[in-house]
């Protein structure tokens, strides 16, 4: 999502991206480091449910890593994905929108 590839570990002083504390991470990084481990942990611990629901996972990102989010979130493998958002970048990628 941020353009390189990254690895995440678990420490005993909280999670680190490549090595660094995710403390020195922007809000939207941290954002997109909250995506990446709420879709692996679906995967691994309900494997049968077949979506994710995410409620504005992009917020306070850039339109690029909106859209590379939104790519990470369709090739994730889920069904179906359910995304609550303000944003209209979305839309296209959408077999059903509903706007309230």
């Amino acid at each position: 999502i941020r353009g390189e590839e990254s690895i995440v570990e678990r420490s005993d002083d909280g999670f680190k991206v490549n090595g660094r504390t995710v403390k020195g991470l922007s809000g939207s990084t941290q954002d997109i480091l909250g995506l990446a481990i709420r879709i692996a942990l679906s995967k691994v611990f309900l494997p049968v449910v077949p979506f994710v629901f995410v409620d504005e996972p992009f917020a306070g990102c850039s339109d690029n890593r909106e859209v590379n989010g939104l790519g990470t979130l369709a090739s994730a493998g889920f069904s179906q994905t359910f995304l609550v958002t303000h944003s209209s970048l979305g839309d296209s990628l959408a077999d059903n929108l509903l706007q309230i």
